[in-house]
């Protein structure tokens, strides 16, 4: 159960919310749900630093928690593990463990403060002014005292749905109905994967040589991830797979110089020459509640410049790769491109390619679940698939 967050009642020993004119007259006690601070700023369309005239934080407090004496049960073991194998938990010398997380949470934050209350954990919202945001930050945290506390990555003996719940939750990406494992560790992917597989969930891994990313394999497999998951009833975590009616685009323009030539092109351009081209990239999918974005531009730039960008920028991109040694027409790059991103973002819904300012491709591709039936272009694969047996061509490069 998640704990009632009536207005002015003490969360942990973080603050007391007292009952102001501006806080009365903005109708700030909703639906039998207290606010924090920050949440009380969003509601009200006020800085933070107004509303804090109006409530007493003392940050001193995390340092006066009481050190731990009661052994982990079974679940706060998997909490503070799953915590651990997300990278989120800081550990500073003075025996204190701090785990930040976004005040969209709140919720389910409050649910882990619930169950780890007893070994010392507290939620804590402070407010400091930070001179390179030129305002003032809120921090969220759960802080608890690390000394007494004996957690083991003794995987066998965790509430194993619990920590996906958690995985899922705190370490998932949800694009277009497919759930999105990225950048975990060996081990805590391993686990998550034994998980899945014991609940005849798929999950496949799509890294490359700069990618570390794990998908499950359809929408079929988070159907199935969902249903195991929301038996728990933990708060939030159906707004994971649920996400807003609204629906968005968002594109993304990048730039790359690349030298090309056309085989049996009988005009100029069988001819080497070299250019600028403009790649605008675009995605369409739900909003989602707990980022407000579609996609966040950060993340599209991470994987199109790893991906794409990377391999065609200041390169012959008839020597980049087999799909487009014979053709490197924007149509063949566009195709390429698709192939490429589909697999790590499945609202992918538009490519253009801008070959010179009056010249360019437009392509919209396979969706995800038609490129995983259908497979991959068999234009783009005719040279690579032709006598795919032939062991002479690999000896022939191998004794040069």
């Amino acid at each position: 159960m998640v704990k009632k967050r009536h207005f002015g009642y003490y969360r942990g020993d973080a603050f007391i919310i007292m009952e102001t004119k501006d806080t009365k007259n903005k109708d700030i006690k909703t639906n039998n749900r207290s606010l924090t601070p920050q949440e009380i700023s969003f509601k009200t369309a006020q800085p933070i630093d107004k509303i804090n005239n109006s409530i007493f934080i003392n940050s001193n407090q995390e340092n006066s928690l009481p050190l731990n004496s009661n052994d982990l049960n079974k679940q706060q073991e998997t909490i503070l593990c799953a915590l651990n194998d997300l990278g989120i938990m800081e550990f500073d010398a003075k025996d204190t463990i701090r785990i930040e997380f976004e005040i969209r949470k709140l919720d389910f934050f409050i649910f882990l403060e619930d169950m780890l209350s007893d070994v010392g954990f507290k939620f804590f919202q402070n407010t400091h002014y930070e001179p390179d945001a030129h305002r003032q930050i809120t921090s969220n945290r759960l802080v608890g005292k690390n000394k007494g506390l004996c957690f083991k990555r003794d995987y066998s003996k965790y509430d194993d749905l619990l920590y996906l719940s958690i995985i899922t939750f705190l370490g998932g990406i949800n694009i277009n109905n497919y759930i999105f494992f990225n950048n975990l560790e060996e081990n805590t992917i391993f686990n998550v994967k034994s998980i899945l597989e014991e609940h005849g969930i798929n999950i496949i891994n799509c890294s490359d040589d700069v990618i570390n990313s794990y998908r499950l394999h359809n929408r079929d497999d988070t159907e199935k991830l969902k249903n195991v998951i929301l038996n728990l009833n933990i708060p939030q975590i159906s707004d994971f797979f649920n996400k807003t009616d609204e629906t968005a685009s968002v594109t993304k323009c990048f730039k790359f110089d690349s030298a090309h030539f056309i085989t049996d092109h009988p005009g100029k351009c069988r001819n080497l020459h070299g250019g600028r081209y403009e790649l605008e990239i675009t995605f369409t999918d739900q909003v989602d509640a707990f980022t407000g974005f579609v996609l966040d531009y950060s993340y599209i730039k991470n994987i199109v410049e790893n991906c794409i960008i990377s391999k065609f920028d200041h390169k012959t991109l008839n020597f980049v790769c087999p799909e487009l040694s014979w053709r490197s027409s924007t149509e063949f790059i566009s195709i390429f491109t698709w192939e490429k991103i589909i697999n790590l973002i499945p609202s992918l819904s538009k490519i253009k390619i801008y070959e010179t300012e009056s010249s360019y491709c437009e392509y919209v591709g396979k969706s995800l679940d038609q490129f995983l039936l259908k497979g991959t272009s068999h234009a783009l694969r005719y040279y690579i698939e032709l006598n795919e047996d032939d062991t002479n061509v690999l000896n022939i490069l191998q004794e040069k």
